[in-house]
């Protein structure tokens, strides 16, 4: 017998020829020895800790008689043919090339995921049939008394004792009960009678063909021809899904096209399967690509009969935005070549005939809205009105309110649920939102003629007020106006308005909205100027921006007293003259990084220091200082105190006498103490100024300076002299000397 087999490029079987002379017509004038028989060789396995083992190896010495070989051997064997790419991953390459993205057979999804199981293998369907080799079981009490289970037999029947062969075969669950409580009833009466049909068989059934998993698999014997192909995880790449044939005894039964089960849902063809059965995917009869504006993109395979619509009708059919007056259908053309075909969707598009390896693509409609203009920006919401010959700039924003920002009402509601709340809370007036630039809008208009957008400026302020002016402008359709506001641009300084607050001794007290040009005079003016109990000397004003420089600087101060307390330590922990000594360094450590942790966390009030002359009875003799946006200016009252802290005996606060000097006020706190710092003694003034003391090292008395209402002195302690582990007040004392300035001095001010 001689056999010669002829592969496809993918390595599958197209068949075998039994006839020698069609093997010629194959591979040329050569001649294909018989096959030798089976030798069986014992040889030792590759691991030595195995022992030996017995395998069955064929050897087949296939010579080609040809002139000139050498040795009877003959000339080496030709390699074996390049594999080419399969149909459908060809088609995925081109469809990948068109829609940027890989795509996949449409029933790819739903059969790659875990194997189809039953939900309970055990449970029957109310029409399943018995069959040979099921098991019945019988219980029947009354006036008799049966418990008895035995198996259907290769006749069909169903034997009970004293009763008799009863024919069961193919019965329904019903009819079964009827059979057999029929024959009952011909020994026995008045009885009840339960029957089940239980321990079946199972059904191994046979894949065959180009299948995903070839082979044998095992069923629940209730099982039918559908949930077979599931469990056999459907075709491979180029397996058919829509013709699976069922075998049976060598015919085949029925058909089914996998699409039907999984896209709609028709299970009406469905039967029964049966031990020795055979499920044979045959090979695909065709393939098309779809994607872009459809539901599902996916290859689809055709049948003889596909046409366009039944493709549509696959995937989903077409998306929300689907261009639907045209498709575009890329198609092979001639043996090399491809062409583009459009198709267009009128009342016979369904009937269009798809082919092999067709790419349909379906693109989006326009994104132009027609027929429309649009308003964006600093506007209450995002409008788009229609379009009419005329339209000008008032005809689409009506009314000012139609600028007011959705922040503006965000704010005012959190405003109103304020007043809900039980804890109250000190109100406070900024402006919360950005406002309008009524100078500046402008209208984007595309210039079709030379395909680019041109940019429109108008006065935003004349459009809406005055209606006749040249700012009122004609629309065109497509236009696109914005609003800005003035935060969207840096603008001058003159276009922004201010919001500024002034409280203390003013006649009212409150906020006030100011102008560019606007001074400290003019916002005494509006808050009616000062009281007769006012102290303009320490007038008090706090800028943003000056807030944000002092936080700065004092960031930097924290950061280089840092670094200092840590050299300090280093050095203290080497140097360290006795056991005490060192045991003290971990708990100065402590306290160090406390102080640096309570230094980072105090926020810098921005004060700016006005210079008022201290008899200063007058606004006028403010300084000319224009206000910026969120400035808060306050007026104090004149203070009757003078306060001395720091290394005295006795440190507090003392009622201001005009006759008395700092001398004075030193002596009433009990003199400096023994560790007090004499060259470092600062007064700070209500006006925020700091001024150095010099002092006398041979008397021990300082310049004798006039005392104001409301000065602090403090006289630090050296700092040679501090221990390490004292308090953070006595720390926070002598942080002026370490270069922090207003800074350090607001800090001892709260103590």
């Amino acid at each position: 017998l001689t056999l010669a087999v002829a592969q496809s490029d993918t390595g599958s079987p197209l068949g075998a020829l039994q006839n020698l002379d069609k093997a010629k017509d194959l591979f040329g004038p050569r001649q294909v020895s018989p096959t030798p028989s089976v030798q069986i060789i014992e040889r030792p396995s590759p691991k030595q800790d195995l022992k030996l083992s017995t395998s069955i190896e064929t050897k087949i010495e296939n010579k080609l008689h040809q002139d000139g070989g050498g040795g009877g051997h003959g000339p080496a064997p030709a390699p074996p043919p390049a594999k080419t790419k399969n149909p459908r991953q060809s088609l995925q390459t081109i469809a990948e090339a068109v829609y940027g993205i890989p795509l996949e057979p449409i029933h790819e999804h739903y059969l790659n995921g875990a194997p189809y199981k039953f939900s309970d293998p055990m449970a029957l369907p109310a029409d399943y049939r018995v069959r040979l080799g099921d098991h019945i079981s019988i219980l029947a009490w009354g006036q008799v008394d049966i418990d008895y289970t035995t198996a259907v037999d290769l006749q069909g029947n169903f034997y009970v004792p004293r009763v008799g062969k009863i024919p069961v075969f193919n019965a329904t669950h019903a009819e079964l009960s009827e059979r057999i409580k029929r024959a009952l009833e011909k020994q026995y009466r008045n009885f009840e009678l339960l029957i089940r049909i239980g321990a079946h068989r199972s059904s191994n059934i046979h894949v065959t063909g180009f299948a995903k998993r070839p082979g044998t698999i095992q069923l629940e014997p209730h099982a039918t021809f559908y949930q077979a192909i599931l469990l056999s995880m459907g075709p491979s790449a180029t397996g058919s899904a829509r013709k699976i044939e069922l075998r049976r005894a060598g015919k085949v039964v029925t058909t089914a096209d996998l699409y039907d089960i999984l896209f709609r849902g028709e299970l009406n063809k469905d039967i029964p399967i049966y031990t020795g059965d055979v499920i044979h995917y045959p090979a695909q009869s065709g393939l098309v690509a779809i994607g872009g504006q459809v539901k599902q993109g996916g290859l689809v395979e055709i049948t003889e009969s596909s046409n366009l619509a039944e493709i549509v009708r696959l995937v989903g059919g077409f998306a929300n935005i689907a261009k639907l007056s045209e498709v575009i259908i890329e198609r092979n053309y001639g043996e090399e070549s491809r062409q583009l075909l459009k198709v267009e969707l009128s009342d016979r598009w369904q009937d269009f005939q798809v082919q092999n390896g067709d790419v349909i693509q379906v693109y989006p409609r326009s994104y132009r809205v027609q027929k429309s203009v649009t308003v964006k920006g600093h506007v209450a919401l995002p409008i788009r009105k229609v379009y009419w010959s005329g339209m000008r700039v008032s005809d689409v924003i009506t009314k000012v309110e139609d600028l007011i920002h959705p922040q503006y009402w965000l704010s005012k509601n959190r405003a109103d649920n304020e007043l809900l709340t039980a804890a109250k809370e000190t109100p406070n007036i900024r402006n919360n939102f950005p406002e309008i630039n009524w100078d500046y809008a402008s209208i984007e208009r595309l210039d079709q003629a030379e395909m680019r957008t041109a940019i429109i400026p108008f006065n935003l302020k004349n459009a809406i007020q005055t209606p006749n002016s040249p700012d009122n402008m004609l629309l065109a359709e497509d236009d696109v106006i914005t609003v800005f506001s003035k935060d969207d641009m840096r603008l001058p300084t003159r276009a922004r308005s201010k919001w500024v607050k002034i409280e203390g001794e003013v006649v009212r007290a409150g906020f006030y909205t100011m102008n560019h040009d606007d001074t400290i005079h003019d916002l005494l003016r509006k808050a009616g100027g000062p009281t007769t109990d006012a102290y303009l000397f320490g007038a008090e004003l706090v800028r943003d921006s000056v807030r944000r420089t002092q936080q700065q600087r004092f960031n930097e101060f924290v950061d280089r007293l840092d670094r200092d307390f840590l050299r300090y330590n280093a050095g203290r922990a080497r140097n360290a003259a006795s056991q005490e000594d060192a045991l003290a360094v971990p708990a100065e450590s402590e306290n160090l990084k406390a102080l640096i942790q309570r230094l980072r966390g105090i926020a810098i009030s921005g004060r700016l220091l006005l210079n008022v002359p201290v008899a200063a009875r007058d606004a006028e003799q403010l300084p000319k200082l224009n206000l910026e946006d969120n400035d808060a200016l306050y007026i104090p009252a004149k203070s009757n105190m003078v306060h001395v802290i720091g290394a005295v005996t006795n440190q507090g606060t003392y009622a201001y006498s005009e006759t008395k000097g700092f001398n004075d006020y030193l002596v009433m706190a009990g003199g400096p103490s023994r560790y007090a710092d004499t060259a470092g003694v600062y007064v700070l003034r209500a006006d925020g100024s700091v001024r150095l003391l010099s002092s006398s090292w041979l008397f021990a008395r300082y310049e004798d300076i006039p005392v104001l209402p409301g000065d602090t002195f403090i006289i630090p302690e050296r700092p040679e002299q501090i221990s390490w582990t004292k308090s953070l007040k006595d720390w926070t004392q002598i942080l002026y000397q370490f270069g922090l300035g207003l800074a350090g001095l607001k800090i001892l001010s709260g103590l």
